[in-house]
């Protein structure tokens, strides 16, 4: 009878750290997944500025015009002339990136817990499949932690754990000695790992901080976001 008692309590053991190896290999392929995509739209906000309008803010009847032939040629070659080849776009891409002077601190919170009062609110029609797995979501109270050993660098990007001390005064308005401030929630996922909640947010100073509900979903093997909504 000891005998079984003690295979039974090894095979439990194993079978609880085989869980937890599951589920922070999912963990950090998602975490990543999500930050590859911040690093990527702060690069391209550098790389690729905003052009000025086309249409400038006047009183002219631009309906009236989208009738005239020499003013839609002429608005044609402008905004072809703003079209950029995709060799052009890497180009661009790879010399901002070589240039160690352009390279962004991202500070990770390695505290994951959620920080948002989420609501019961109803997921459109054609995505009810995750209906169930957000109700687990948004009463989840459950917290974890980051290592950031399991996050990988990106865009030429330096990464770095978020002390407060890195703030440039004690209200905290101001990023000093990084860019971005980077948080997430903790991660609620299915029974088979196929699908997951969480909430990934950006911060650029105290005040400027923007966060997305992401749903994922796995396939192929491979995590790819299913949709986004605000919290």
């Amino acid at each position: 009878m000891k005998f079984l008692k003690y295979l039974l309590m090894f095979l439990f053991t194993v079978s609880c750290i085989s869980t937890k190896d599951i589920r922070e290999e999912n963990k950090y392929q998602i975490i990543n997944l999500i930050y590859d995509n911040f690093s990527n739209e702060y690069m391209t906000f550098f790389v690729f500025p905003a052009r000025p309008s086309v249409l400038p803010d006047t009183d002219i009847d631009y309906r009236r015009m989208l009738g005239d032939e020499t003013y839609m040629d002429s608005l044609h070659k402008i905004t072809s002339s703003n079209k950029i080849s995709k060799n052009d776009s890497l180009l661009k891409i790879n010399i901002y990136i070589d240039n160690n002077e352009n390279q962004q601190i991202f500070a990770f919170d390695l505290k994951m817990e959620k920080y948002h009062n989420l609501k019961d609110r109803g997921i459109e029609k054609n995505k009810t499949d995750f209906e169930k797995l957000y109700k687990k979501f948004v009463v989840s109270k459950k917290t974890d932690t980051l290592n950031i050993h399991n996050i990988l660098p990106k865009n030429n990007d330096s990464i770095i754990v978020y002390r407060k001390e890195l703030l440039k005064d004690k209200v905290g308005v101001e990023y000093e000695k990084f860019n971005v401030l980077i948080s997430f929630s903790n991660i609620v996922f299915n029974n088979d790992y196929s699908k997951a909640i969480l909430i990934g947010t950006r911060g650029f100073s105290g005040t400027n901080s923007h966060s997305l509900i992401y749903f994922l979903e796995k396939q192929n093997g491979k995590w790819k976001k299913r949709f986004e909504q605000t919290p």
